[in-house]
């Protein structure tokens, strides 16, 4: 992973914040020694980033992703579920008869699909 650890960028705000370990600890129904532990290293479990996240109302997965350093898209897709699996069905289709891309799965005809 590029840039600081997860666990670094956790440490650095609660130090900016005044926040003991003590603290985020009692905040996430934990031991301080287990949270001393969880900090101690350079990766921690995501359900605990989470957790870490919620209880300090702040987004470490956030700030772990900027960290990383890869461009990538966010965006919320517009498509509905119903959408999605149907772009998924035509793929699939698309794929088991050799269709060309512009084909359109809605016509096709059982004698068309492949059987495996």
């Amino acid at each position: 992973m590029a840039g600081k650890h997860i666990t670094a960028i956790i440490k650095e705000y609660l130090q900016s914040h005044d926040i003991t370990q003590s603290q985020l600890a009692r905040k996430c129904n934990t031991t301080q020694s287990n949270m001393s532990q969880k900090l101690s290293v350079n990766d921690m479990e995501l359900s605990w980033v989470i957790r870490i996240s919620e209880v300090l109302d702040h987004n470490f997965v956030y700030d772990m992703a900027k960290e990383i350093g890869i461009k990538y898209d966010t965006k919320p897709t517009t498509m509905s579920i119903d959408e999605l699996i149907e772009r998924k069905i035509e793929s699939i289709l698309n794929k088991k008869t050799n269709a060309p891309k512009n084909y359109n799965p809605r016509t096709i005809h059982p004698s068309q699909i492949n059987e495996p």
